[in-house]
């Protein structure tokens, strides 16, 4: 699977593509409060 899917698999299940910890979702972004990740999506 490339990079970038894989990340992306992993973000839908809510688990950090950097770090692998749990991603809080703010507003319209998604963000890892362990290691400061961001997924801003913009509107």
């Amino acid at each position: 699977m490339p990079k970038d899917e894989k990340q992306a698999e992993l973000i839908k299940k809510g688990i950090c593509p950097a770090c692998g910890r749990l991603l809080a979702h703010l507003e319209s972004c998604i963000e890892c409060p362990n290691c400061g990740w961001s997924g801003c999506e913009e509107a």
